[in-house]
């Protein structure tokens, strides 16, 4: 699809509510996973992972299922983003929406009149 979204912004841990609010709406099936997964951790098999869901599809049966607590949320409050759409020339097609006051502090991104869009060179 040769398409990609840049973000640019400041990065701040979600209050635990927020990340509680935001667990909570996820499918159970994400949930449980959550719960059992070491990230990025190794593990000996997809058996082994697959035995560990299953494990604690059973022991939460019934049961809403709580938000471990190394699973949160990061909150980027956005002062840039640039969408490039590939093309074969390489000729590609850039936009950038940046604050229109030049600054790199956050703003909504429904306020239009916070953002200008700039055309960029490939």
């Amino acid at each position: 699809m040769e398409r990609q979204v840049r973000i640019r912004g400041l990065a701040e841990v979600a209050a635990p509510e927020d990340s509680d609010a935001y667990f909570a709406v996820r499918p159970r099936g994400s949930q449980i996973g959550a719960t059992v997964s070491k990230q990025s951790q190794p593990v000996t098999s997809r058996e082994q992972m697959q035995a560990e869901y299953d494990a604690a599809t059973a022991e939460l049966e019934g049961q809403d299922v709580p938000r471990p607590d190394h699973w949160g949320g990061f909150r980027v409050r956005v002062f840039e983003i640039e969408f490039w759409q590939g093309q074969q020339n390489r000729f590609h097609d850039r936009w950038v929406f940046r604050r229109a006051d030049g600054s790199h502090e956050a703003a909504d991104l429904d306020d239009s009149s916070a953002w200008e869009v700039v055309r960029l060179y490939p």
